[in-house]
């Protein structure tokens, strides 16, 4: 990816796949890479997330008897520097989760998820979990919104712009959403010219 003085097609980047190499020319580009930020981190223009919040999740068959109750705890036995969470859902499973942060913690997420899932404190919690269905791992940015979420004609959106909200592990809503606005936005200046908005 690289930055030209062509006013109409500011940026020229090379994508590769499994068919090939092709050049291609934007006027402007949604930075949305994640906390990897890896289009503004090409273009020298911000470093990458440098705090994570890490999680991993077991989806699992529920035989439990409190289809209705959700439980969050927390403790450095499981969950050092984070949070735990068991959530039924309306599909008639339950997700049993341990979220950490990064690089502040170093403990194996499945290591500490298992030992959770074998211990005296997942029957007292009562988490009615069965046969594993699903595994779910992922990270989200905790180290702060960026100074600047405009660069020259790059818009980032999502967890680039650490839109994700750490305390719950999420931010899906405001990702859709601010990358809407992102679109409309470009779409604009592309319609008018004018990208001072």
């Amino acid at each position: 990816l690289r930055r030209t003085a062509d006013h109409n097609y500011r940026y020229r980047c090379t994508l590769e796949s499994a068919s090939g190499r092709r050049d291609v020319a934007a006027r402007y580009l949604v930075e949305a890479s994640g906390s990897s930020r890896a289009v503004l981190a090409a273009l020298g223009q911000s470093r990458r997330v440098s705090r994570l919040g890490a999680g991993i999740e077991y989806e699992c068959k529920y035989i439990g008897d409190a289809p209705h109750r959700a439980t969050l705890f927390v403790g450095d036995r499981f969950c050092p520097a984070g949070y735990g969470w068991i959530f039924p859902t309306v599909a008639g499973s339950v997700r049993v989760g341990l979220g950490v942060l990064r690089p502040q913690q170093k403990a194996k997420l499945p290591e500490l998820i298992d030992a959770f899932m074998q211990s005296d404190m997942a029957r007292q919690l009562d988490v009615g979990a069965g046969e594993i269905i699903d595994r779910h791992v992922g990270v989200v940015p905790a180290d702060g919104v960026p100074e600047r979420l405009v660069h020259d004609r790059v818009v980032v959106a999502g967890d680039a712009a650490s839109m994700a909200i750490a305390t719950v592990g999420e931010g899906i809503r405001y990702c859709i959403d601010a990358g809407r606005a992102a679109g409309d936005a470009i779409a604009t200046a592309v319609q008018t010219g004018d990208d001072r908005s």
